[in-house]
C-alpha cells in the first residue's frame, strides 16, 4: 500500500452569497494567494491564453502537478465536461478550482478600466467544470467543498492500494 498524502494548497475560503448553500472557494486574488495554473487537454491557443493570463496577474503556469496549484484549466465540451486526465483527477483530489478555458478568456477580457493590468481574475463558479466525459458529475465542486470544510483533499490521510497489472503508459 502506498500513502497518497501530499501537502495541500491553502484552504479555500467561503465566498459570501455564493448561492445554493454550499461553500465555494474564494479566488486566490481575493484571498491574497499567488495564482498557480496548469492546463489539462488544452489546445495550443488555449495554452497561449493561459500563459498570457498568468503573466498578467502575476501568477505562473506549471506543467507538472504540484500542491501549490490553485486552478486546473480544462478543455471542455459544450456541457462543461472535461476529459478524465491525471491532472483533472489530481485537481479534484486536492480541492483546487477546475475551470474551463472560457474562464481564462473572461479574465483576459476583464481588465479594469484605466488599469495598467491586462487581466483581472473573475469568479470561477460559472466556469467550473461540471463533470467528466466518462459520466462523473460534480467531482470538482465536491472536492473543493470537502477541502473548504476539512482543509484536506479527498484522499488526505488515507491509504490507497492499487491492485492489478501495472504497465508504463508513457
Amino acid at each position: 500500500a502506498s500513502k497518497l498524502g501530499s501537502k495541500a494548497a491553502p484552504a479555500a475560503t467561503k465566498t459570501p452569497g455564493s448561492g445554493s448553500g454550499s461553500s465555494r472557494g474564494a479566488s486566490p486574488s481575493s484571498s491574497g494567494n499567488v495564482v498557480v495554473l496548469t492546463g489539462s487537454g488544452l489546445t495550443d491557443p488555449e495554452k497561449a491564453a493561459l500563459k498570457q493570463l498568468a503573466s498578467a496577474v502575476g501568477g505562473r503556469v506549471v506543467d507538472s502537478w504540484t500542491p501549490a496549484i490553485t486552478h486546473v484549466v480544462c478543455h471542455t465540451n459544450e456541457n462543461r465536461q472535461a476529459r478524465r486526465t491525471l491532472k483533472y483527477m489530481q485537481g479534484i483530489l486536492s480541492g483546487c478550482w477546475l475551470v474551463n478555458s472560457s474562464w481564462v478568456t473572461a479574465c483576459l477580457a476583464a481588465a479594469a478600466p484605466g488599469s495598467k493590468a491586462n487581466a483581472q481574475l473573475v469568479p470561477e463558479v460559472q466556469y467550473e467544470v461540471l463533470g467528466d466525459s466518462n459520466g462523473g458529475v460534480e467531482g470538482p465542486a465536491k472536492g473543493r467543498d470537502r477541502k473548504s470544510r476539512e482543509n484536506a483533499g479527498l484522499l488526505h490521510g488515507r491509504e490507497l492500494f492499487a491492485a492489478g497489472e501495472q504497465r508504463k503508459c508513457w
